[in-house]
């Protein structure tokens, strides 16, 4: 991408920073895609969601390069579950296509990542709050934005509380 820097006409200054100056992206690029959501109820406790994405970037400026930018396909399945006692479980999968970060990213594999949580609410007289426990990247480690920077598997546990 070619990020260029433009000097404001004289007058035009940032407090304390002297002169100003505004930076334009000055490539061009076509992008089209389809997206979609299907949601099902099979039962009352019982919600399953699946989306899916498709991307296609096109660019006479950058080329082959750009057109990598952004994964051509991504997926994401997520059951949830709500049981007795207000206990509320969720399983989520999710899969994306390699890419090719502009600037200081890398070429990145597509990757693959489930994730897991239970949570448990509690309802008060003025008050409700819940505890979750949250398991990220159970099929293992990724690279994010570089070779070095990897997702790699992590567990939390949270408490909200609303009033």
């Amino acid at each position: 991408i070619d990020i260029q820097g433009y000097r404001l006409p004289p007058g035009f200054e940032l407090v304390g920073f002297g002169d100003a100056a505004t930076f334009r992206n000055t490539d061009r690029a076509h992008i089209t895609g389809l997206e979609y959501q299907l949601m099902w109820q099979p039962k009352p406790s019982t919600q399953i969601v699946l989306n899916q994405a498709f991307v296609n970037i096109s660019s006479a400026d950058i080329g082959a390069r750009f057109s990598r930018s952004a994964p051509a396909h991504s997926l994401s399945l997520l059951a949830i579950q709500r049981f007795p006692r207000d206990y509320t479980g969720s399983l989520g999968f999710y899969r994306v296509g390699a890419m090719e970060w502009l600037g200081d990213g890398d070429a990145v594999d597509g990757y693959d990542r489930l994730d897991l949580r239970l949570a448990k609410k509690f309802h008060g007289a003025r008050h409700e709050a819940e505890l979750a426990l949250t398991l990220q990247g159970l099929l293992g480690s990724y690279p994010e934005a570089a070779d070095e920077q990897f997702f790699t598997r992590r567990g939390f546990v949270t408490f909200s509380l609303g009033f």
